[in-house]
C-alpha cells in the first residue's frame, strides 16, 4: 500500500490527505509549504498505511521502500520460485521464474544486460544455468525471485 501511494501524480496528494486522513486541514496546507514533494507524499503514505496497519506496519513500510527504491537495495523479502535442478537455459529459467511472458522476452532482458544471477549481470543469452536453492534472479531494478530447487 505504501509504495502505491508513493506512485501518485504531486498534483493530488493534498486532495488524498483531506480526503483520506484525519490531519487538519490548516495542518496539511502548513506540511504541503515545509516539506518537499517527495516528504509530503511520503507522510500521505505513512499516515494512510498506519490507518489500515498500524503505525508500526506502516514504519516498516517506508523503511522498506526506501531501502529498496532509494538505496537500490534488495527487498528483505523475494519471491519463491520452484524450478527443477537440472541445467536449463537462462530464457527458460526466466520464464519460469516468472520474470519474463515469452523466451523472446527474456532474450531481448539479457541482450539488454537487464538479467542478473546473484548479482552478476548475464551477458550470453544462450547460457545454461544449474540453478541451486537460494540462488536469486534479478531482472530490471525492480523484480526479483529466489529459487527453490526441486
Amino acid at each position: 500500500m505504501y509504495g502505491k501511494l508513493m506512485t501518485l501524480q504531486d498534483s493530488i496528494v493534498k486532495q488524498y490527505f483531506e480526503l483520506c486522513t484525519d490531519i487538519p486541514l490548516q495542518e496539511v496546507s502548513q506540511l504541503e509549504k515545509t516539506l518537499s514533494a517527495r516528504d509530503f507524499k511520503a507522510r500521505l503514505a505513512r499516515e494512510i498505511t498506519a490507518l489500515y496497519y498500524g503505525e508500526k506496519k506502516a514504519r516498516a513500510a517506508e523503511e522498506e521502500f526506501v531501502r529498496v527504491f532509494q538505496k537500490k537495495e534488495m527487498p528483505r523479502t523475494l519471491p519463491n520460485r520452484v524450478v527443477s535442478k537440472i541445467s536449463q537455459p537462462i530464457l527458460d529459467l526466466l520464464v519460469r521464474a516468472k520474470l519474463a511472458p515469452s523466451k523472446s522476452e527474456a532474450r531481448r532482458l539479457v541482450e539488454q544486460g537487464a538479467v542478473a544471477i546473484d548479482g552478476e549481470v548475464v551477458k550470453e543469452w544462450q547460457m545454461s544455468v544449474a540453478p541451486v536453492s537460494g540462488m536469486v534472479l534479478k531482472v530490471g531494478k525492480r523484480r526479483f525471485a529466489k529459487l527453490k530447487v526441486q
